[in-house]
């Protein structure tokens, strides 16, 4: 499947930060935002949860995928992701 993937999605991933708070990111774009109240209750009913090692799998697939097919900065991307990581650890 990985030959497959060309172009790595501009998606927001997101976290809770607390029962009605949540923090996105989009993958590639520094878009990023905290979604709060029914905003939050409906994306939430609507939403994939994964466990922190299949995010690590995740990470590490998109990190691969970026340098292979040149489609974004390294140094912005894994800032990026640990500035998520680091907005998750806080809360």
């Amino acid at each position: 499947l990985s030959s497959c993937a060309t172009q790595i999605p501009d998606v927001f991933i997101c976290a809770d930060l607390s029962e009605t708070t949540g923090y996105c990111a989009k993958t590639i774009s520094n878009e990023e935002k905290e979604v709060t109240g029914k905003e939050w209750q409906s994306f939430k009913s609507d939403s994939l949860k994964i466990s922190v090692d299949s995010w690590a799998e995740i990470k590490a697939y998109i990190l691969k995928q970026c340098k292979k097919n040149k489609q974004c900065s390294m140094p912005e991307l894994e800032s990026k992701i640990n500035q998520f990581e680091l907005a998750l650890g806080e809360h």
